[in-house]
């Protein structure tokens, strides 16, 4: 009933799976996002915002769920539209709801891995992402392996595996013949697993009093899931009344032990007072710590706690919104997406790796957006006009979302404005009605700072070294903006070469060392202008302040004429 009242009045999502309408709202939220994007051919080029938000509104109410993230992300960060975080939570309930129930239909709990990053993987060649190593072919046959050698363990795992189609084309059977292997042997996953089966009707007829001998007994055990099944059979009246007192002591026996779906169910009864006086303090309480061991819908119901506000808990749109982007991120379908767009970049589908970036982009994805205008930016792709206007605005859209990797990019384009070719700051692709874009400066070169500093406020090993590099050398106007506008200091204005800190700039060095951990690569750049610093001390009574910057400047141009020269006088060509 809650999730009801939160529907929005702006669009009501149909029920259209199996219609045909859902794959054809699909396709149109698609055509929108590639116009948006503004990489399709001459007949189909971008078209306004508004357009681009009327087609978005179509699909969302087509039955489009990649539509309805899209809007939402486009109402909280103010994209193509007046900001309005209200609006924007109404579309990720509606998104998340479809999400929670293919999540259960498809029976993906485990959050999604991490996806890959393509400018962390260019800097480090040992940098991949999460990937979901759990099934994949080696895995599998390691685990089979172990399983015939008599691990008892594996021999689990591979019914689970039977049980879910985890890795494994799914086999209730053969699952459920290996789990009475287990159960004759008292272990309680087994027990647990057979009780689960005859619960859900998988392989064998539904029979709750059966469930519940196998639930009491994998309990009796020491396995905490068995309790938290007593407590749904208690809770749902099956294999006798309903019994809500029972299900909340069954379920307190779970919690005990930090049981993630104990942890959770506690949550909604102390949240809808159900077996228990209402409060929603411990309901929030309930849902954090089951959120902290991994229970896949606790963000879900943290948004909407705090969507609504509740006894003692204020309403605040900001940490909804933040819970229905963790929901969303560990198990909506981005993840597959991203992993497909890997897939044609390592196979040479440049374009089609891109597509597949924008469209999971467009749904408010940071790794997408930062992917697509790492290709973008490199001409990867698409280098037809605008391109690498159009990887600066994917950039921004990222930092607005508080990607530090992106908000560094961002400022090195700002930095190479006039050599990249990006237009006049007023003609850029700017759709964002939020004031962030024109907060950031009033050049490009103070706003390639406010860039740096967006990624230094979160402890970003590179954001941190290049403000120290801005305050070493006085570039842009750092007064009154050292970290995000926390900090005051000396400024040299118009990104010359000032007189600079030094102080603050080892400060920034130092903590970005610290900051990159036991990442040798990222600690690199600030040891070595550490380094540099030494040395200018030393040679600044001679050579004047800043002697290996200019000296590196000096260098570099004579690189760079070297290169002009061979370039219109190139050398024969070479024989075998």
């Amino acid at each position: 009933q809650q999730q009801q009242q939160q529907q929005s009045s702006v669009v009501k999502k149909p029920n259209l799976k199996g219609t045909g309408l859902d794959d054809a709202a699909n396709v149109a939220f698609e055509l929108a996002a590639l116009q948006a994007a503004g990489v399709l051919p001459e007949p189909w080029q971008q078209p306004s915002e508004a357009m681009i938000q009327l087609r978005l509104q179509a699909a969302a109410n087509a039955g489009s769920t990649a539509a309805l993230l899209s809007l939402s992300d486009r109402y909280f960060t103010g994209l193509g539209v007046p900001r309005s975080p209200h609006t924007a939570l109404q579309y990720a309930n509606l998104a998340a709801r479809q999400i929670a129930q293919d999540v259960e239909k498809d029976m993906r709990f485990d959050p999604a891995p991490e996806p890959l990053d393509l400018r962390e993987k260019w800097m480090d060649a040992q940098h991949a992402g999460g990937g979901d190593i759990e099934d994949t072919e080696d895995m599998v046959d390691l685990e089979e392996d172990m399983a015939q050698r008599g691990s008892y363990a594996a021999q689990r795992r591979m019914a689970y595996r039977r049980l879910m189609g985890r890795g494994v084309d799914a086999d209730p059977e053969a699952a459920f013949q290996n789990f009475q292997v287990g159960a004759a042997q008292g272990d309680p996953y087994a027990l647990f697993n057979i009780g689960y089966m005859f619960l859900r009707g998988m392989h064998v007829s539904q029979d709750a009093s059966a469930a519940r001998r196998y639930f009491l007994e994998s309990a009796q055990r020491g396995l905490p899931a068995g309790w938290n099944g007593l407590g749904v059979l208690h809770w749902n009246g099956m294999g006798g009344e309903q019994n809500m007192t029972a299900a909340y002591e069954a379920f307190m026996k779970g919690a005990a032990h930090e049981h993630s779906d104990s942890l959770f169910n506690l949550g909604m009864m102390c949240q809808y007072g159900l077996g228990t006086p209402r409060n929603d303090t411990r309901a929030l309480e309930y849902y954090l710590r089951a959120d902290a061991v991994g229970h896949w819908r606790a963000p879900y119901s943290l948004a909407l706690l705090f969507t609504s506000g509740g006894q003692g808990i204020p309403m605040d749109w900001g940490l909804a919104e933040e819970w229905y982007r963790k929901f969303f991120v560990e198990h909506s379908k981005w993840s597959k997406q991203l992993e497909a767009a890997d897939t044609s970049l390592e196979e040479g589908d440049e374009w089609g790796a891109l597509v597949r970036y924008l469209l999971v982009a467009e749904q408010g994805d940071i790794t997408a957006a930062s992917n697509a205008a790492f290709m973008l930016q490199r001409g990867q792709g698409y280098n037809g006009p605008g391109h690498m206007d159009l990887a600066a605005s994917l950039y921004e859209r990222a930092m607005l979302r508080d990607s530090p990797s992106a908000a560094v990019q961002l400022g090195y384009m700002l930095l190479q404005a006039q050599e990249l070719g990006l237009p006049p700051w007023e003609q850029r692709v700017r759709p964002f009605a939020s004031a962030i874009s024109s907060s950031l400066g009033e050049n490009d070169v103070d706003r390639a700072v406010s860039c740096f500093a967006r990624a230094a406020d979160v402890v970003d090993p590179e954001g941190l070294y290049l403000m120290g590099w801005v305050w070493q050398h006085g570039i842009g106007n750092v007064s009154a903006r050292g970290s995000g506008g926390k900090e005051s200091g000396s400024n040299s204005g118009g990104g010359s070469i000032g007189v600079g800190d030094p102080a603050r700039a080892r400060e920034y060095y130092e903590r970005a060392i610290e900051a990159a951990g036991e990442s040798r690569s990222r600690a690199m750049a600030p040891r070595l202008a550490l380094l540099g610093m030494r040395v200018d001390a030393w040679l600044a009574p001679v050579l004047g302040p800043h002697a290996t910057m200019r000296a590196a400047t000096w260098l570099g141009a004579k690189v760079q004429s070297v290169g002009r020269v061979l370039g219109a006088h190139p050398p024969p060509p070479q024989t075998s």
